[in-house]
């Protein structure tokens, strides 16, 4: 499909856009004009006021946290500390200005490139749509899925073996995120500065000095938090181009930057709480002990998608079905309802950086993201209407579909632009779904079978299933809220409610 973009299908797809496009040359070269000491500390404090999803995007808004960790990771990687000029808020918004104004391959007539659109909604996506996203579920998320989900006796853990938290962080997980919790939670008011000793100051409230640890807030910040400004230059390698902004940010790995002030700086405090999501931790125990980490946690996410179907009502839940002498295993989960049976897959699969820019590769990236999750669901759709013994409490006398939930959000799977990437099934009706999507579905209560039905037996032109939650009416989900609820800021809040309560109550007496 080769699209021609009109001016008002760009200002569709882009509402941010500047009306000049500009180079990438053209922007780096303005943004190196000033020292990463005054630029980086600029965004420093003008980015909390839009993290955290508190900022309304619709309204055409020029300063964005995307636009913002993009500057700050220029300056940064291609700076100069020996400049002199100082920047000026009329000057950041200037380089916002030229960063909103940078074109896309597949923007022009000339690009002969049939994949044009969907790469580019790919950059758009991955690009933005992670800062439009409220933090809290992911903490819970991050804490329900490690902590308060048992890991399955039927497959010992390879590393995930008690005490594997301590091992590979140095404390455990509540504690690690809740340094993270307070980073994030100091950015506002501090300009998007941070120093340890405050945390160690006889005036920091004795509540949050008891459970913030001062030696491990420390030691997270040194080992996996921050970095000294002077290696974001040997970290980050690409160079202008027209996809630059698209490639690894490094801010994302060391979201706090030391050395340009007697203060360490969070130039985009979204990055930060990104670190103790379940993604953020994944690229943690990757590198700590490999494949065998991703294989255990691939075990206890389809342990966590379990949990979750077992909060629908009037279904009957059913685990990984063997059959055959070989001890060959259907897909994960059969979810039984009265007049619909559910096939879930749940799989590990990832963006990979060349998906997540819609470079060369995205394609094959979602080939392998997917092709495998849709064979095994073929699988187990023909074990079941062969009525294989092994298969026979499973109904055949209604309609079947399946889907795949994958840990991290692939939001275009669904796509029209990018379904053809990958090869779906013919037997019966399927859906990408990511794991947040399937944390609202399991709560539409006795809705649930028919929301299933409408949105993949029916079919949807939706890139995701976003748009259709948003319209249901749903209740917590208490697996993520006993998460959120394990957190430390969670416990401070309570603390506080609890000590306010008391006082209120007292003056009440008197």
């Amino acid at each position: 499909m080769n699209v021609r973009w009109s001016t008002v299908a760009r200002a569709q797809l882009d509402p941010r856009a500047a009306e000049k496009e500009f180079t990438d040359d053209d922007y780096v070269s303005f943004v190196r004009r000033f020292p990463p000491s005054k630029l980086v500390d600029l965004v420093a404090t003008v980015a909390p006021e839009c993290a955290f999803n508190q900022q309304d995007y619709a309204k055409n808004s020029l300063v964005t946290p995307w636009g913002l960790a993009d500057i700050a990771r220029v300056s940064l990687a291609f700076g100069n500390e020996h400049r002199s000029a100082v920047p000026s808020r009329d000057d950041l918004l200037r380089c916002l200005i030229m960063h909103n104004g940078l074109g896309h391959r597949g923007l022009t007539e000339k690009d002969p490139d049939p994949d044009a659109a969907a790469n580019t909604m790919l950059q758009l996506a991955f690009y933005q749509f992670p800062h439009q996203r409220p933090p809290g579920a992911f903490i819970g998320r991050s804490l329900a899925l490690f902590e308060q989900t048992p890991f399955p006796d039927q497959r010992p853990a390879e590393v995930m073996r008690s005490g594997w938290q301590q091992e590979l962080l140095g404390c455990n997980l509540a504690d690690y995120i809740g340094v993270t919790q307070l980073l994030a939670a100091a950015a506002k008011p501090n300009s998007g500065r941070f120093n340890p000793i405050w945390v160690e100051n006889p005036e920091f409230p004795q509540l949050v000095r008891d459970v913030f640890d001062p030696a491990i807030t420390r030691r997270m910040l040194t080992e996996f938090l921050s970095a000294p400004a002077s290696s974001y230059r040997q970290r980050d390698r690409e160079r202008p181009g027209v996809d630059r902004r698209f490639t690894f940010n490094p801010l994302v790995e060391f979201p706090v930057v030391a050395g340009l002030g007697p203060d360490l700086l969070m130039p985009v405090p979204d990055f930060v709480l990104g670190k103790s999501t379940p993604g953020g931790l994944y690229f943690t125990g990757l590198r700590r002990w490999g494949e065998a980490f991703t294989r255990d946690l691939g075990t206890l996410f389809e342990a966590y998608v379990g949990r979750h179907l077992a909060l629908v009502p009037g279904a009957t839940l059913h685990p990984e079905i063997q059959y055959g002498p070989g001890n060959d295993k259907s897909i994960d989960w059969v979810l039984v309802f009265p007049d619909l049976v559910l096939l879930v897959e749940a799989k590990l699969a990832r963006p990979t950086q060349p998906f997540r820019s819609g470079a060369a590769g995205a394609a094959a990236a979602m080939q392998k993201a997917f092709d495998k999750a849709h064979k095994q669901l073929d699988r187990t759709y023909d074990l079941i209407m062969s009525r294989r013994p092994e298969f026979q409490h499973i109904p055949a006398d209604r309609p079947i579909v399946g889907i795949v939930v994958t840990l991290e959000d692939f939001y275009l799977a669904g796509s029209p632009l990018h379904q053809p990437w990958y090869t779906k099934s013919k037997r019966l009706p399927t859906r990408a779904v990511s794991v947040e999507e399937l944390e609202t579905i399991v709560r539409l209560g006795k809705e649930t079978a028919t929301f299933l039905a409408a949105n993949i037996t029916m079919g949807t032109a939706d890139a995701n299933l976003g748009w259709a939650l948003s319209k249901q009416q749903t209740d917590d989900n208490p697996i993520i809220r006993a998460g959120v609820e394990a957190s430390p800021i969670f416990r401070i809040k309570e603390s506080a409610l609890d000590t306010d309560e008391h006082a209120e109550g007292e003056r009440n007496r008197q």
